[in-house]
C-alpha cells in the first residue's frame, strides 16, 4: 500500500482528539527521523575530507582532557605560540568548464532571439549570424587553454616564485634547523595581543620585505601538541598551544633576515601543504583555510 501523505496522517492525527493527534504527530517525527538516519551519505571528495576535518577534531577534542591532565602533572605551562598564514590571492580567475560555457552561450542566445526588445536597435543591433564567440568575446574565452595560464615558474616547479599557480591562492611556509615545516610563528608575550606577536612573528623572519594586510584579530583555530621530555626541559613547558591568524599579502617577497633559524621556504597551494605538514595537521590546516 503506498504511505499515507502528511496531510492525511494529520487529519486522521485530528480526528482522533488531543492526545491522539500529539502522538501520531510524535510517530511521524521518530519515522522522518529514522528515514534521515538511514539515508545514505555523500561519498564525493569535498565531504570525505570534510569528514576527515570533523574526525580530527573529535579526536583531538577527546585528547586534550588527557594532555591537561598530563600538563599539570609535569608542573610546566604551556607555550603559547601565534603563526600568521600570509596568503597571496588568486590573481587569475579559473577557466569555465565545459557546461558553464554552453550555459552561457544558451543564455546569450536565448536572449538574442526571444529578448531583443529589450535594448533599442541604435544601442545593440541583432542579426541572424550573431553569434555568441564573435560579439562578446569577454564572456566566453575559447581560445585560452590551461597550458596558457602557466608560468615559467609553474614550469620550472619553483615553489620560492610567486609568479605560479596564479588561479589558486599561495602560503607563505617556512622549514626551521629541525627539519620541519610551519608558518611564521612567534611566542606570546605577557601584555601583548595575538595579531601583535603574529605580526612579529612574521617581521622577525622577513623583516619589511613583504607587506600584508591582516584578516582580524580573532586567530581562526588553534593546534596543540607536546614536547619531547628533553625538550621540555630546555624549554621549559610542556607544550605549544600555536594560534592561527591570517593575512593577505599586498606586496613584496621572502628577504630572509635569520638564515641560521630558517632553512627554506616555499608559497605553497592548500593542496601542497600536504605534501610538507603531518596529515593530522594538514586535516585541521584544510577545515580553516
Amino acid at each position: 500500500a503506498a504511505p499515507a501523505s502528511v496531510g492525511a496522517v494529520r487529519a486522521l492525527a485530528k480526528s482522533a482528539g488531543g492526545g491522539g493527534w500529539r502522538n501520531r504527530w510524535k510517530e511521524l517525527a521518530r519515522i522522518k527521523a529514522k528515514q534521515a538516519k538511514n539515508r545514505k551519505a555523500p561519498r564525493g571528495r569535498k565531504f570525505r575530507q570534510s569528514l576527515l576535518a570533523e574526525s580530527v577534531i573529535a579526536a583531538r577534542d577527546v585528547a586534550l582532557p588527557h594532555d591537561i591532565e598530563k600538563q599539570e602533572q609535569s608542573g610546566l605551562p604551556w607555550r603559547t605560540v601565534a603563526s600568521i598564514m600570509v596568503m597571496r590571492d588568486p590573481q587569475l580567475l579559473e577557466l569555465p568548464e565545459q557546461w558553464e560555457i554552453d550555459w552561457q552561450k544558451l543564455s546569450f542566445k536565448l536572449d538574442r532571439d526571444y529578448r531583443r526588445r529589450r535594448y533599442p536597435e541604435d544601442v545593440l543591433e541583432y542579426t541572424e549570424d550573431m553569434e555568441p564567440e564573435k560579439n562578446m568575446p569577454f564572456l566566453f574565452p575559447f581560445n585560452v587553454t590551461p597550458e596558457q595560464q602557466l608560468t615559467d615558474a609553474d614550469k620550472r616547479g619553483d615553489t620560492k616564485s610567486l609568479q605560479r599557480a596564479l588561479t589558486k591562492p599561495l602560503y607563505l611556509i617556512f622549514k626551521g634547523k629541525s627539519g620541519a615545516w610551519q608558518f611564521p610563528q612567534a611566542t606570546h608575550q605577557d601584555g601583548e595581543e595575538i595579531r601583535a606577536t603574529a605580526s612579529r612573528a612574521l617581521g622577525t623572519v622577513v623583516g619589511n620585505s613583504i607587506r600584508t594586510h591582516p584578516g582580524g584579530n580573532f586567530p581562526l583555530g588553534y593546534w596543540w601538541y607536546a614536547y619531547p621530555e628533553k625538550r621540555q626541559q630546555k624549554m621549559k613547558a610542556y607544550g605549544a598551544k600555536v594560534f592561527y591568524l591570517r593575512a593577505t599579502h599586498l606586496s613584496g617577497d621572502v628577504d630572509i633576515r635569520i638564515p641560521d633559524r630558517v632553512v627554506d621556504y616555499a608559497w605553497v597551494t592548500p593542496e601542497e601543504l600536504k605534501d610538507y605538514f603531518e596529515e593530522d595537521l594538514y586535516a585541521y590546516l584544510k577545515h580553516i583555510l
